[in-house]
């Protein structure tokens, strides 16, 4: 892919401003971007303007294409009979129910 050498100017210069207004303040962020910044703000303009000709000329570049994935083998498709194959599970074993507490009513005549 070719950028055009105007929009490759667009680019840097905006990209340099950008990076030096967030240079200015760089405790508004994270720890790992203000990091970033406080180096960006010690490099000198012709590093600045280094720095984005390289990310210009990456995307430039023209990248490998991806590996094609390889065709999957056609598999068999199994099919069982439901009759054969339930002769071969486990046995459900059922729940026995509990019986059922026998209730003692107390007679008005045993209380006494």
């Amino acid at each position: 892919m070719v950028i055009p050498s105007e929009f490759s100017s667009f680019v840097r210069d905006t990209g340099i401003r950008a990076f030096n207004q967030l240079a200015e303040q760089p405790d508004d962020f994270d720890t790992p971007l203000r990091a970033i910044l406080r180096q960006w703000a010690k490099l000198t303009k012709k590093n600045k303007e280094t720095l984005f000709d390289a990310a210009i000329a990456a995307v430039q570049s023209p990248a490998e294409p991806a590996p094609k994935p390889r065709p999957r083998a056609e598999r068999p498709v199994k099919r069982f009979d439901p009759e054969e194959v339930a002769k071969t599970l486990p046995k459900k074993e059922k729940k026995k129910s509990k019986p059922a507490a026998a209730k003692t009513t107390k007679s008005p005549q045993a209380a006494k």
